[in-house]
């Protein structure tokens, strides 16, 4: 099966149709929500990764919301795992 990437808009195309996510805050400061448009969809595994492209933390049990907390200011990239699609956003963390 395929994987779709996308890094520049909120949407991707799947089997099951288009999956819509939103980050918010963003820039955040302690936290990341993550929303689907569709409340049925279930997160397998985020993680998140710095512009070099290290996995700085992986979750694998969330309830949408992502503690960033210790993190350093900058730019991230979050990776969600949805069924069998890897969706990838841009967020910053602020002090």
């Amino acid at each position: 099966m395929s994987k779709n990437f996308n890094t520049d808009q909120t949407e991707i195309q799947n089997l099951f149709g288009d999956i819509k996510v939103k980050l918010f805050p963003n820039p955040a400061i302690n936290f990341i929500n993550i929303k689907f448009e569709n409340q049925s969809i279930f997160l397998k595994e985020v993680s998140i990764i710095d512009i070099y492209g290290r996995t700085i933390l992986k979750n694998f049990n969330t309830n949408n919301v992502i503690f960033i907390t210790d993190l350093s200011p900058g730019s991230y990239y979050i990776k969600m795992v949805i069924e069998n699609n890897i969706i990838i956003k841009k967020f910053i963390k602020s002090k």
